[in-house]
């Protein structure tokens, strides 16, 4: 898959077109997106990456850093990891270490799928990126890897913030998932 040879900032049509993509690909490994919400055209903004959720018309869209306006590997980083919050947006609050995994893991496949040369990939060693870096370390410790466990979990439980220990035991008793990294995956995010 290529990149625009644009910026992303004066090319919107290329911006939406890859949310579009994205949520595509985020569907066909996780299931269907919360119909309740539409997806808005991402946004440029001091605060971002997160998502910002809109009451009137109820939707949601990704708010992207201003590091990415001129920078489609940023982008692509940043709206892969935002698209996984997208399939079931809820207040950052109610966000578990799983859906923040997931997230960080779908963000790295997809620079992979897009050849970005330089994946980004959180560190242990910065301090803005540890909690991400943790929570990527326990999604890989799901039985056969991030993205195909989630996919299932998801379609099992129906979205990533409601799961809880018990849910992913029933559905990976142990050994085949520790415990530990069970109820670690369902606490509150808090990165």
């Amino acid at each position: 898959m290529n990149l625009p040879d644009t910026e992303p900032i004066n090319d919107p049509g290329g911006l939406w077109a890859l949310q579009t993509e994205l949520l595509a690909m985020a569907k066909s490994m996780y299931g269907p997106r919360d119909q309740s919400f539409r997806v808005f055209h991402p946004q440029f903004c001091k605060n971002g990456p997160n998502i910002r959720i809109e009451c009137a018309p109820r939707g949601a869209y990704a708010q992207l850093s201003y590091s990415g306006r001129f920078y489609w590997p940023t982008v692509v980083y940043e709206l892969a990891h935002e698209t996984v919050h997208l399939l079931n947006p809820v207040k950052k609050s109610e966000i578990n270490y799983l859906e923040e995994g997931v997230a960080v893991a779908f963000s790295i496949s997809v620079q992979e799928r897009f050849g970005v040369k330089k994946v980004q990939i959180p560190s242990f060693d910065k301090p803005d990126e540890r909690q991400y870096a943790i929570a990527l370390k326990w999604v890989n410790a799901l039985p056969y890897g991030a993205l195909e466990s989630a996919g299932r979990i998801r379609r099992e439980i129906g979205r990533f913030s409601v799961v809880s220990t018990e849910d992913l035991l029933n559905i990976y008793p142990p050994p085949a998932l520790d415990p530990a990294i069970a109820n670690a995956l369902t606490t509150s995010f808090d990165g």
